[in-house]
């Protein structure tokens, strides 16, 4: 009596349905082509498909007993079998390889890297001052030779094998069940478990880090009656959220500005390009005057906006002014060709190209510069590498910790 090992059944992607029948017509119609390997206890090491077609069928099925010296052989026997399956995908290559890598490490096998022979024998014959790898170096190279071996084996990049272990091992349950069920890509959900594992991290950080001196943050919403003395600031620089619904932020936002701003103070804000006429309407109701709009240019691609059919190649920065005549430094450029953010913190992080070009021209060092909508950090991050005092508010919790942390660490730095 056949039987199949839960184990191995683990290991075995299923065929997709039309592909199963048309294995089952051929084996009613011919018979099987090659015979089902099994076990001495009569576990179906290869061919599950076909004797389960077989049972199904009521066919006899043709067997091959193989013969291993341990487990270890046996299991690596079975996982070998899937690896030049057709129709199997690269999330499914990816576990198998991965499977077979865990083995190899469980059974100790002993890999040879040459590139750290080399090295060895570089240091001991040309190079002794050079600091000599450690063995915890040596275990790392050996770890990732055998990764890379065994990727070639399944025709997958080591990259990618990279990620789908970094995923299964940092990421969320949920993000590890849409990769495992082919409902992200590798890569995607890698990427994911980056931000996520980032993230976590810096929302753990302990809320009382030090902050670098002339730093304020703020948790809190601005529109409540924050402690920010009237005409104490010299510059706002910040983004809210876009859309529709955050249109009456802006009103608000203008109305902060001009009670906070110095005369001459600027106020420098994103918007999304649908909403921009009702957000300078907004902003308009406060006493601050409409100065200029700066382009910044996108990096990488170009999003699509449906509802307008345009491809966005750029944002734009509105620029207000309390009184009529700006503090400017310099003369300042109305275009700024950014650089792609990596987000890895904050879904809304922007590049810090804005906001050091805008810092460095609209305020001078030591001077105020303020943040309401502080999100990830960034304008607080600018600011103090240009040698600005800086004030932030933000009102979700977890955000705020973790722009705290970014902040905070940039101070030790």
């Amino acid at each position: 009596m056949l039987t199949t090992n839960p184990e191995y059944d683990k290991l075995i992607p299923p065929l997709p349905d039309l592909d199963y029948k048309e294995l089952k017509k051929s084996i009613q119609k011919d018979g099987l082509y090659y015979p089902i390997i099994i076990n001495e206890k009569n576990e179906v090491l290869d061919g599950h498909h076909r004797f389960k077609a077989c049972k199904e069928l009521g066919i006899e099925p043709i067997t091959e007993v193989k013969k291993f010296d341990n487990h270890y052989e046996e299991k690596k026997f079975v996982i070998r079998s899937n690896f030049n399956r057709r129709h199997l995908t690269v999330t499914q290559r990816a576990v198998l390889a991965d499977e077979l890598h865990k083995l190899e490490s469980d059974n100790k096998i002993t890999v040879t890297n040459k590139l750290v022979t080399v090295k060895k024998r570089d240091y001991k014959r040309e190079d002794r001052n050079r600091k000599k790898p450690t063995t915890e170096k040596i275990k790392q190279n050996k770890q990732r030779t055998s990764r890379q071996r065994v990727a070639k084996q399944v025709h997958l990049s080591d990259e990618t094998l990279r990620q789908f272990q970094y995923v299964k091992q940092h990421g969320s349950p949920e993000l590890v069940k849409d990769m495992l069920d082919e409902y992200k890509p590798i890569r995607k959900s890698y990427e994911l478990t980056k931000k996520e594992t980032v993230r976590k991290q810096l929302e753990t950080a302990k809320l009382a880090v030090a902050l670098p001196e002339g730093v304020r943050l703020i948790n809190d919403d601005f529109r409540n009656e924050v402690d920010i003395p009237d005409e104490s600031v010299d510059l706002i620089f910040t983004d809210p959220p876009y859309g529709e619904e955050s249109i009456p932020l802006y009103k608000d936002l203008g109305e902060f500005a001009s009670r906070v701003l110095k005369p001459g103070g600027s106020l420098v804000t994103y918007t999304g390009q649908i909403t921009m006429s009702q957000v300078m309407r907004g902003i308009e109701e406060s006493s601050l005057k409409y100065w200029w709009v700066f382009c910044v240019k996108h990096a990488g691609n170009h999003q699509r906006i449906h509802p307008r059919m345009v491809f966005a190649e750029w944002k734009p920065l509105l620029w207000y002014v309390k009184g009529d005549k700006a503090n400017v430094i310099e003369t300042i450029g109305d275009y700024i060709l950014s650089t792609k953010p990596d987000k890895l913190e904050h879904d809304w992080e922007q590049s810090t190209l804005e906001a050091d070009h805008v810092i460095e021209r609209l305020s001078t060092k030591n001077q105020i510069v303020l943040d309401p909508f502080l999100g990830s950090g960034t304008t607080g991050l600018s600011a103090l590498k240009l040698k600005r005092n800086f004030i932030g508010i933000e009102k979700d919790t977890a955000t705020f910790k973790i722009a705290k942390s970014r902040i905070g660490k940039f101070g030790r730095a």
